[in-house]
C-alpha cells in the first residue's frame, strides 16, 4: 500500500491531487498538509476527510515540523 504526502492540499492543485488521489484503491493513507486546518479555506478539504478514511489533515508549517513529523507516525503506526 502506498502513503502520499500532499503540500498545500486546501485548495487548487492540492486539494485537486487529494481528490484523485483518494480515489485509488492502493493508496492507504493521505498526508494532506495545510498552514491552519482550522480556517475557513479548509472546508472543502474537510468535507473530503469526513467522508474517506485514508485523508489525515496534518498542520504543518516550517516551524512545526516535527509536530507534522509525529502525526505521521502515529498514523502509519498500524501499518
Amino acid at each position: 500500500m502506498t502513503t502520499i504526502l500532499i503540500t498545500g492540499s486546501n485548495q487548487g492543485i492540492g486539494l485537486g491531487i487529494v481528490e484523485q488521489v483518494s480515489k485509488r484503491s492502493d493508496v492507504r493513507h493521505i498526508f494532506a498538509t495545510v498552514r491552519d486546518p482550522e480556517s475557513a479555506a479548509c472546508a472543502d478539504l474537510k468535507r473530503m476527510a469526513s467522508s474517506s478514511s485514508n485523508i489525515h489533515i496534518i498542520q504543518l508549517t516550517l516551524d512545526e515540523q516535527s509536530a507534522a513529523v509525529s502525526q505521521i507516525q502515529l498514523a502509519c503506526a498500524d501499518v
